[in-house]
């Protein structure tokens, strides 16, 4: 695991899958709670609001995670294969592209909870 401070720092090295892969997973934790915040401050928000059911149903923890928690995961493990498929496939090595897109990726996710939570 990372600390905080170095959630988007580069890599220092990107040359093997392994490490491609070990970069990313050493953020997902942090990247699960980045989320589960941001779902449950806005969930908290609309359920003061009184403006959507979901919240409230019968099973809301089965709600958050296949709704929010699962599809985030989905999305995030889509990172790492995009790094692997930029750096291997298309053979560039910027080690500037994990950290861009992990924030890009966190960017996305928070617009997808937003989704699920009003649309």
């Amino acid at each position: 695991m990372v600390a905080p401070g170095d959630l988007f720092a580069r890599p220092l090295s990107s040359e093997t899958v392994g490490q491609i892969i070990l970069w990313w997973e050493a953020r997902r934790l942090y990247y699960n709670v980045i989320i589960f915040t941001w779902a449950f401050l806005w969930g908290l928000i609309t359920q003061l609001r009184g403006s959507r059911d979901w919240v409230s149903s019968p099973l809301p923890i089965l709600t958050y995670i296949f709704g929010v928690q699962l599809p985030a995961n989905v999305f995030y493990t889509g990172g790492w294969i995009a790094d692997l498929i930029v750096k291997k496939i298309f053979g560039l090595h910027s080690l500037a592209f994990g950290p861009w897109a992990f924030g890009m990726g966190t960017a996305v996710s928070f617009l997808f909870i937003l989704v699920v939570i009003f649309g």
